[in-house]
């Protein structure tokens, strides 16, 4: 239980850190941290590239609003789901997949749906 979770606390610090503006106007730090197959599930309904991602993160790098309740979950060996709130003008509820590859943590996949704030 004690390696299940210093790994969730590995990937929730990483998951954090991507919502700092530091991080996302960071193009070097954003690309150690996406997985090479990356896709985001935007709540524009848009399905986006990992190049994608990152040129209109470090583009716009603010996040508007706070994110709590965090929640993860094992779904197999080297796979964690993550969930959070944004709370805020623009409220949303995120999903993320984090593999582990190469002894380290990458998100491999995210989804952001607007909710009411």
């Amino acid at each position: 239980m004690a390696d299940r979770s210093a790994h969730h606390e590995e990937i929730l610090s990483a998951e954090i850190e991507l919502l700092t503006t530091a991080c996302r106007s960071d193009r070097r730090r954003l690309e150690s941290l996406l997985h090479g197959d990356f896709r985001e599930h935007g709540a524009s309904g848009r399905v986006w590239t990992r190049d994608e991602t990152i040129d209109t993160v470090t583009q716009a790098p603010g996040v508007a609003g706070d994110a709590g309740d965090f929640r993860s979950t094992d779904l197999a060996d080297g796979v964690v789901l993550l969930t959070y709130r944004i709370r805020g003008e623009h409220g949303s509820t995120r999903s993320s997949i984090w593999v582990r590859e190469d002894g380290r943590w990458l998100l491999r996949f995210h989804q952001g749906t607007r909710t009411p704030s």
